[in-house]
Protein backbone atom coordinates (compact mmCIF):
# COMPACT_ATOMS: atom_id res chain seq x y z
CA UNK A 1 0.00 0.00 0.00
CA UNK A 2 1.10 3.61 -0.83
CA UNK A 3 0.31 6.10 1.16
CA UNK A 4 0.72 10.07 0.74
CA UNK A 5 0.38 12.98 3.17
CA UNK A 6 2.56 15.68 4.32
CA UNK A 7 4.40 14.17 7.07
CA UNK A 8 7.38 13.28 6.02
CA UNK A 9 6.55 12.49 2.36
CA UNK A 10 10.43 12.72 0.82
CA UNK A 11 11.84 9.96 3.04
CA UNK A 12 9.07 7.63 2.43
CA UNK A 13 8.33 8.43 -0.96
CA UNK A 14 12.38 7.65 -1.69
CA UNK A 15 11.22 3.76 0.18
CA UNK A 16 8.18 3.15 -2.27
CA UNK A 17 10.24 4.30 -4.77
CA UNK A 18 13.37 1.52 -4.28
CA UNK A 19 10.28 -1.53 -3.63
CA UNK A 20 9.07 0.07 -6.87
CA UNK A 21 12.09 -1.05 -8.34
CA UNK A 22 13.13 -4.17 -6.82
CA UNK A 23 9.89 -5.56 -8.11
CA UNK A 24 11.39 -5.76 -11.93
CA UNK A 25 7.67 -6.38 -13.34
CA UNK A 26 6.14 -8.62 -11.23
CA UNK A 27 2.39 -8.59 -10.32
CA UNK A 28 1.32 -6.37 -7.35
CA UNK A 29 -1.46 -5.66 -5.49
CA UNK A 30 -1.25 -2.04 -5.09
CA UNK A 31 -3.27 0.27 -2.75
CA UNK A 32 -3.62 3.90 -2.35
CA UNK A 33 -4.23 6.16 -0.15
CA UNK A 34 -3.90 9.74 -0.25
CA UNK A 35 -4.81 12.56 2.36
CA UNK A 36 -3.55 15.76 0.37
CA UNK A 37 -2.56 16.06 -2.90
CA UNK A 38 -2.62 12.91 -5.41
CA UNK A 39 0.14 14.88 -7.72
CA UNK A 40 2.99 13.40 -4.94
CA UNK A 41 1.58 9.93 -5.82
CA UNK A 42 1.37 10.01 -9.39
CA UNK A 43 4.65 11.38 -10.25
CA UNK A 44 5.91 8.88 -7.76
CA UNK A 45 4.09 6.18 -10.09
CA UNK A 46 4.96 7.68 -13.24
CA UNK A 47 8.21 6.11 -14.71
CA UNK A 48 6.33 2.42 -13.52
CA UNK A 49 3.23 3.29 -15.73
CA UNK A 50 4.78 1.38 -18.47
CA UNK A 51 6.38 -1.50 -16.92
CA UNK A 52 2.84 -1.89 -15.32
CA UNK A 53 0.90 -1.32 -18.57
CA UNK A 54 3.11 -4.78 -20.15
CA UNK A 55 2.74 -6.95 -17.71
CA UNK A 56 0.89 -10.31 -18.51
CA UNK A 57 -0.51 -10.67 -15.19
CA UNK A 58 -3.76 -9.18 -14.24
CA UNK A 59 -3.92 -6.98 -11.42
CA UNK A 60 -6.31 -4.69 -9.37
CA UNK A 61 -6.03 -1.06 -7.73
CA UNK A 62 -7.74 0.37 -4.83
CA UNK A 63 -7.96 4.20 -4.06
CA UNK A 64 -9.15 5.44 -1.15
CA UNK A 65 -9.31 9.05 0.61
CA UNK A 66 -9.69 9.66 3.89
CA UNK A 67 -9.81 13.42 4.01
CA UNK A 68 -11.76 15.92 2.77
CA UNK A 69 -11.55 17.25 -1.06
CA UNK A 70 -12.65 16.34 -4.68
CA UNK A 71 -9.88 13.72 -5.44
CA UNK A 72 -11.90 12.94 -8.49
CA UNK A 73 -10.58 16.04 -10.11
CA UNK A 74 -6.85 14.98 -9.54
CA UNK A 75 -7.13 11.34 -10.50
CA UNK A 76 -9.17 11.53 -13.46
CA UNK A 77 -5.93 11.73 -15.65
CA UNK A 78 -4.49 8.70 -14.27
CA UNK A 79 -7.39 7.09 -15.11
CA UNK A 80 -7.89 8.49 -18.77
CA UNK A 81 -5.85 4.96 -19.96
CA UNK A 82 -5.37 2.35 -17.98
CA UNK A 83 -2.81 -0.20 -17.54
CA UNK A 84 -3.74 -2.87 -19.97
CA UNK A 85 -3.91 -5.71 -17.44
CA UNK A 86 -5.75 -3.95 -15.53
CA UNK A 87 -9.21 -5.73 -14.57
CA UNK A 88 -10.15 -4.77 -10.62
CA UNK A 89 -10.54 -1.26 -9.44
CA UNK A 90 -11.91 -0.21 -6.07
CA UNK A 91 -12.62 3.63 -5.68
CA UNK A 92 -16.03 4.08 -3.09
CA UNK A 93 -14.59 6.32 -1.45
CA UNK A 94 -14.28 8.59 -4.66
CA UNK A 95 -17.17 10.05 -6.51
CA UNK A 96 -17.45 10.73 -9.44
CA UNK A 97 -20.33 12.26 -11.94
CA UNK A 98 -21.70 11.42 -15.32
CA UNK A 99 -19.12 14.21 -16.73
CA UNK A 100 -16.09 12.97 -15.41
CA UNK A 101 -16.84 9.12 -16.23
CA UNK A 102 -17.27 10.61 -20.02
CA UNK A 103 -13.74 11.75 -19.93
CA UNK A 104 -12.81 8.18 -19.26
CA UNK A 105 -14.54 7.05 -22.84
CA UNK A 106 -11.82 4.53 -24.59
CA UNK A 107 -9.39 4.57 -22.13
CA UNK A 108 -9.07 0.77 -21.22
CA UNK A 109 -12.21 0.90 -18.84
CA UNK A 110 -14.29 -1.67 -21.00
CA UNK A 111 -11.68 -4.04 -19.95
CA UNK A 112 -12.69 -3.91 -16.72
CA UNK A 113 -14.19 -6.82 -14.84
CA UNK A 114 -15.18 -5.60 -11.73
CA UNK A 115 -15.78 -2.09 -10.22
CA UNK A 116 -16.48 -0.49 -6.81
CA UNK A 117 -17.32 3.14 -7.44
CA UNK A 118 -19.62 6.08 -6.09
CA UNK A 119 -21.76 7.92 -8.49
CA UNK A 120 -23.39 11.59 -8.56
CA UNK A 121 -26.16 11.48 -10.72
CA UNK A 122 -28.73 8.54 -12.08
CA UNK A 123 -26.81 9.66 -15.48
CA UNK A 124 -23.34 8.65 -13.82
CA UNK A 125 -25.36 5.34 -12.63
CA UNK A 126 -26.46 4.60 -15.86
CA UNK A 127 -22.70 5.35 -17.65
CA UNK A 128 -21.32 3.07 -15.78
CA UNK A 129 -22.64 0.08 -17.47
CA UNK A 130 -21.52 1.24 -20.39
CA UNK A 131 -18.49 2.19 -20.12
CA UNK A 132 -17.66 -0.65 -18.91
CA UNK A 133 -19.31 -3.59 -20.55
CA UNK A 134 -16.95 -6.66 -19.58
CA UNK A 135 -17.83 -5.81 -15.95
CA UNK A 136 -19.18 -9.34 -14.43
CA UNK A 137 -19.47 -7.72 -10.94
CA UNK A 138 -20.31 -4.05 -9.60
CA UNK A 139 -20.49 -2.49 -6.24
CA UNK A 140 -22.31 1.25 -6.33
CA UNK A 141 -22.91 3.84 -3.89
CA UNK A 142 -24.96 6.60 -5.47
CA UNK A 143 -27.10 9.99 -4.52
CA UNK A 144 -29.49 10.37 -6.92
CA UNK A 145 -31.87 13.36 -7.06
CA UNK A 146 -35.85 12.15 -8.13
CA UNK A 147 -35.40 15.44 -11.25
CA UNK A 148 -32.77 13.69 -13.02
CA UNK A 149 -33.20 11.30 -15.86
CA UNK A 150 -30.46 8.99 -17.79
CA UNK A 151 -30.57 6.69 -20.72
CA UNK A 152 -31.77 2.95 -20.99
CA UNK A 153 -28.61 0.69 -20.97
CA UNK A 154 -28.29 -3.07 -21.47
CA UNK A 155 -25.44 -4.82 -19.83
CA UNK A 156 -24.95 -8.20 -20.92
CA UNK A 157 -22.11 -9.60 -19.09
CA UNK A 158 -22.90 -8.16 -15.37
CA UNK A 159 -23.69 -11.19 -13.01
CA UNK A 160 -23.52 -9.66 -10.00
CA UNK A 161 -24.73 -5.89 -8.25
CA UNK A 162 -24.58 -4.05 -4.82
CA UNK A 163 -26.35 -0.98 -4.65
CA UNK A 164 -26.65 1.55 -1.94
CA UNK A 165 -28.07 4.70 -2.53
CA UNK A 166 -29.54 8.00 -1.02
CA UNK A 167 -32.50 9.68 -3.33
CA UNK A 168 -32.60 13.63 -2.15
CA UNK A 169 -35.93 15.01 -1.10
CA UNK A 170 -37.74 11.70 -1.93
CA UNK A 171 -39.67 9.89 0.18
CA UNK A 172 -40.19 6.85 -1.61
CA UNK A 173 -36.76 5.77 -2.30
CA UNK A 174 -36.72 5.05 -6.00
CA UNK A 175 -33.14 5.67 -7.00
CA UNK A 176 -34.38 5.53 -10.81
CA UNK A 177 -31.93 3.08 -12.03
CA UNK A 178 -33.97 0.06 -12.24
CA UNK A 179 -36.43 2.06 -14.66
CA UNK A 180 -32.97 2.57 -16.97
CA UNK A 181 -31.13 -0.72 -16.75
CA UNK A 182 -31.36 -4.35 -18.38
CA UNK A 183 -29.52 -6.80 -16.88
CA UNK A 184 -30.13 -10.11 -18.38
CA UNK A 185 -27.56 -12.05 -16.99
CA UNK A 186 -27.80 -10.47 -13.25
CA UNK A 187 -27.75 -13.60 -10.80
CA UNK A 188 -26.69 -11.94 -7.52
CA UNK A 189 -28.29 -8.61 -6.49
CA UNK A 190 -27.43 -6.84 -2.83
CA UNK A 191 -29.25 -4.02 -1.48
CA UNK A 192 -28.39 -1.30 1.22
CA UNK A 193 -30.51 1.90 1.48
CA UNK A 194 -32.99 3.28 4.21
CA UNK A 195 -36.30 3.68 3.41
CA UNK A 196 -39.31 1.80 1.00
CA UNK A 197 -38.42 -0.65 -1.33
CA UNK A 198 -39.02 0.62 -5.13
CA UNK A 199 -41.14 -2.39 -5.76
CA UNK A 200 -42.90 -1.38 -8.90
CA UNK A 201 -39.88 -0.25 -10.87
CA UNK A 202 -38.00 -3.41 -9.94
CA UNK A 203 -40.38 -6.00 -11.13
CA UNK A 204 -40.69 -4.22 -14.12
CA UNK A 205 -36.77 -4.39 -14.12
CA UNK A 206 -36.73 -8.06 -13.79
CA UNK A 207 -39.66 -8.91 -16.20
CA UNK A 208 -37.60 -6.59 -18.95
CA UNK A 209 -34.34 -8.40 -18.01
CA UNK A 210 -35.67 -11.73 -18.41
CA UNK A 211 -32.89 -12.40 -15.49
CA UNK A 212 -32.35 -15.49 -13.18
CA UNK A 213 -31.67 -14.50 -9.68
CA UNK A 214 -29.86 -16.96 -7.55
CA UNK A 215 -29.03 -14.45 -4.61
CA UNK A 216 -31.05 -11.11 -3.13
CA UNK A 217 -29.95 -9.54 -0.17
CA UNK A 218 -31.89 -6.72 0.99
CA UNK A 219 -30.35 -5.12 4.18
CA UNK A 220 -32.02 -4.52 6.89
CA UNK A 221 -33.11 -0.78 6.82
CA UNK A 222 -34.89 -1.68 3.58
CA UNK A 223 -38.85 -1.55 3.94
CA UNK A 224 -40.19 -4.71 1.93
CA UNK A 225 -43.36 -6.57 2.81
CA UNK A 226 -44.07 -10.41 2.96
CA UNK A 227 -46.51 -9.71 -0.18
CA UNK A 228 -42.88 -7.95 -2.32
CA UNK A 229 -41.58 -10.80 -1.16
CA UNK A 230 -43.84 -13.20 -2.94
CA UNK A 231 -43.83 -11.71 -5.81
CA UNK A 232 -40.15 -11.48 -7.04
CA UNK A 233 -39.77 -15.44 -6.09
CA UNK A 234 -41.17 -16.43 -9.77
CA UNK A 235 -37.88 -14.72 -10.83
CA UNK A 236 -35.66 -17.02 -8.62
CA UNK A 237 -34.10 -20.30 -9.61
CA UNK A 238 -35.45 -23.28 -7.81
CA UNK A 239 -34.83 -21.94 -4.05
CA UNK A 240 -34.99 -22.20 -0.46
CA UNK A 241 -36.47 -18.95 1.24
CA UNK A 242 -33.98 -18.13 4.09
CA UNK A 243 -34.30 -15.55 6.96
CA UNK A 244 -31.71 -13.65 9.16
CA UNK A 245 -31.96 -10.06 11.37
CA UNK A 246 -30.13 -8.19 8.55
CA UNK A 247 -31.49 -9.34 5.22
CA UNK A 248 -34.51 -10.89 3.30
CA UNK A 249 -32.25 -13.67 1.61
CA UNK A 250 -32.42 -16.35 -1.16
CA UNK A 251 -30.48 -18.22 -1.86
CA UNK A 252 -30.00 -21.41 -4.47
CA UNK A 253 -29.09 -25.14 -3.17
Amino acid sequence: MLASSHEDWQTRAFGYDSWLKRSRGRPLSLKLECGNDWSELQSLLQPYVQQVSTSRHSRDLTVRKYMSGDYSRAINPSLSKLPVNLRTINMRNVWFNRQQLDSFADSGWDRLTHLEISVDGRHAGARILSLCPNLSSLKMTGLFNPGQTAEPVKHTNLQSLVLSWTVIRNFTGDPGLFQVMTLPKLRMLGVSHRGPWPHESFMEFLTRSKCSLERLVFDSQVWTTEEEHANMLPFFLPSKLLRSRCSFDVDVK
